[in-house]
């Protein structure tokens, strides 16, 4: 009798270890997505930021692409009128690194994406979001997006009532994609 019992107490003990393993991987695959949104959500507000103090510093005219990758802001010295994507007033006011490193998520820089509302910061094409939908791929950022609407909507940019994409706002001006780089320029100091 008392062999019988140990194989039994063996199985049982198994099973529970699997289970107990099987758990973990599913809460650490639950929480991973969560994670993710909750680091994008972190990184979208320090790029508003850092963009805004930017703005402050150097003034920033146009934004030269309809698609730019923010890859820019380690930057220490440039020359020029151009760092990145930027046209920018006052180089020499540049106060360059403004990160040490430029924010990735999933392996993939974040990026400005021009619309008709103006240009926005979002998360890199190929990200993929906790619902499973991949930047790029399920949401498509084009000059036609609504990208108001798509915070509000259930698509799944935001994360805890925290937006996972921001609009660049500047101090003298908000960039709209229709106002031309002529149009930029005849804006009164």
């Amino acid at each position: 009798m008392k062999n019988f019992i140990k194989p039994i107490m063996m199985t049982m003990v198994g099973i529970i270890l699997l289970g107990a393993l099987g758990f973990t991987i599913y809460r650490y695959y639950q929480q991973s997505g969560q994670v993710t949104e909750y680091l994008i959500a972190d990184h979208i507000e320090q790029l508003a930021q850092t963009f805004k103090k930017i703005d402050d510093d150097v003034e920033i005219q146009n934004i030269m692409h309809d698609k730019s990758y923010i890859d820019f802001l380690n930057v220490v010295k440039f020359t020029g009128s151009e760092v990145g994507p930027l046209n920018i007033k006052y180089p020499d006011h540049w106060q360059g690194p403004y990160m040490q490193d430029n924010p990735t998520m999933q392996g993939k820089v974040y990026e400005i994406i021009k619309t008709r509302e103006g240009y926005y910061i979002v998360p890199g094409e190929g990200v993929q979001l906790e619902n499973g939908k991949i930047i790029g791929k399920d949401i498509l950022f084009t000059h036609e997006t609504d990208m108001e609407s798509l915070v509000n909507d259930t698509i799944g940019l935001e994360y805890q009532r925290r937006p996972l994409i921001a609009p660049l706002s500047f101090k003298k001006h908000t960039l709209h994609a229709d106002v031309t780089a002529s149009e930029l320029s005849s804006i009164e100091d």
